[in-house]
């Protein structure tokens, strides 16, 4: 055991688990037990690995020995690039299961570190390293509007899909309506060869996808700082974007059925027109009780003229 003195403060290299267990001392001596128990498997054939060991004590203390003991198998197991095509649960490992490389993952990634001189950290971790693709996230509800494109996704009414799937895979029907909340999209009335995706609030980032620049696009979202901050963004991904009710004349229409707005947006977005500007600063300007109109507020027979107006139904 070396002590040694850097800028002032006093740190010890510890080479050994009995260096270890001394360093604690006896009142410790229980946990220590756990610490050799559960060290040994892995520094009996990665005896490099002990300073990975010891820096997750707090996961090593806590764990059974029985999956302790996995730890060397697994380990021997994992290869760069292995996981290429597929989901870190669906890694083709033998005798350990993929949970338990889910729920250690920090350990093994720091493990692994040391033995291939920090590849899985320059990797840029331990997914990057195996090469996995990253568990879906983000997810949107997706609704043809009409009989025609439902049959056309396989005959769903509603399914759901991850954000990035939705940028990779087009969805077939010429008009795509985006909508920012769920229960708006819910109520939408049918339209022809119209697929209608919702839900996503903030999660815009799939509308950078090649696909959206063939199709109809048209993005609905609440009258708030919020909503014109989404759809700045937006827009930003796809400049093309047709932008439905989140105009002076809808707010005009719907007047009375404004609320309030808990906290605002601070700085005006970047890529709002001269006239969703100036909303954006009316609101902001406004009453404090009258400065937001919810989507939901809007009356049916009004969505369905602006959206039949939009895809041409006279």
């Amino acid at each position: 055991m070396d002590g040694l003195l850097s800028h002032g403060f006093r740190f010890f290299v510890l080479k050994s688990v009995q260096e270890l267990i001394e360093f604690v001392g006896d009142g410790a001596l229980k946990r220590s037990q756990i610490w050799e128990t559960n060290m040994s498997p892995l520094l009996k054939v990665y005896p490099e690995t002990y300073s990975a060991l010891v820096k997750n004590l707090n996961t090593i203390e806590t764990m059974n020995p029985a999956d302790a003991s996995l730890l060397p198998d697994l380990i021997k197991q994992l290869i760069p690039a292995m996981g290429t095509g597929k989901y870190l649960r669906a890694l083709p490992l033998v005798g350990v299961d993929t949970k338990f490389l889910e729920t250690y993952g920090f350990l093994i990634t720091d493990i692994l570190d040391k033995i291939h001189n920090n590849a899985v950290s320059n990797a840029g971790g331990l997914l990057k390293w195996l090469a996995c693709i990253a568990k879906p996230t983000a997810w949107l509800t997706i609704r043809p509007l009409c009989e025609d494109t439902k049959v056309r996704i396989g005959g769903f009414p509603v399914l759901q899909l991850s954000r990035d799937v939705l940028k990779q895979q087009a969805l077939p029907a010429k008009n795509i309506l985006v909508i920012e909340n769920m229960e708006s999209g819910l109520g939408l009335p049918s339209l022809p060869d119209t697929i209608a995706i919702f839900g996503g609030g903030k999660n815009v980032a799939w509308m950078e996808a090649v696909w959206l620049k063939s199709k109809n696009v048209a993005y609905w979202g609440d009258i708030d700082t919020w909503g014109l901050s989404i759809l700045s963004d937006v827009r930003s991904k796809l400049s093309t974007v047709e932008v439905l009710m989140m105009d002076q004349e809808t707010l005009d229409e719907h007047k009375s059925r404004m609320v309030g707005e808990r906290t605002s947006v601070n700085n005006l977005p970047k890529f709002l027109t001269d006239s969703e500007a100036r909303i954006f600063s009316n609101l902001k300007n406004t009453d404090k009780f009258a400065s937001r109109l919810e989507q939901e507020r809007l009356s049916p027979d009004y969505i369905k003229s602006r959206l039949e107006a939009w895809i041409g139904i006279n």
